[in-house]
C-alpha cells in the first residue's frame, strides 16, 4: 500500500478540481483513479495498492475555469529491497517538485515570491 499526499502552497489553488490517476506502462492500464474533486482544505490523500512490480505513470490534472495543467510523473514499483526504497523517495521528490511547479506556473503570488528568492540567490 503507498500513500500519495498532494499538499497545495497556495490558497488560490484549493479553488481548483483535481483529477488523478495511476496507469501500469507501457500497456497504459488505469490501476487507480481519483474523481475530479476541489479539495478547500488543500490536502489530497489517496492510498493506492500497486500489487504488481514495473513501471508507471501519475497524471495530475488542475483544472480552474476550463483551463488545464497536466503532470506526468514516470516511476517505478519493485519489491524488497533498499534500492527499491531509495527509488521510491526519489519518485516521492518528483511528485513533490511536479506540485510545486504546478503551483509555480498557476499561482502568481507563489511565482513572484519564488522569482524574487531566485533573484536575490544569484546576488550571492
Amino acid at each position: 500500500m503507498m500513500n500519495l499526499v498532494f499538499d497545495y502552497e497556495g490558497k488560490a489553488l484549493r479553488n481548483m478540481t483535481l483529477e488523478f490517476e495511476i496507469t501500469k506502462e507501457p500497456e497504459g492500464t488505469r490501476m487507480y483513479y481519483q474523481e475530479p474533486a476541489t479539495h478547500p482544505n488543500g490536502t489530497v490523500n489517496a492510498a493506492v495498492n500497486l500489487k504488481e512490480p514495473g513501471k508507471y505513470l501519475a497524471h495530475v490534472t488542475l483544472v480552474n475555469e476550463g483551463q488545464k495543467i497536466d503532470a506526468h510523473l514516470p516511476f517505478a514499483v519493485a519489491t524488497g529491497n533498499e534500492a527499491d526504497n531509495n527509488r521510491m523517495m526519489f519518485v516521492v521528490g518528483v511528485i513533490v517538485l511536479a506540485a510545486l511547479y504546478i503551483l509555480y506556473l498557476s499561482s502568481p503570488a507563489f511565482k513572484a515570491i519564488v522569482d524574487r528568492m531566485l533573484g536575490k540567490a544569484k546576488e550571492f
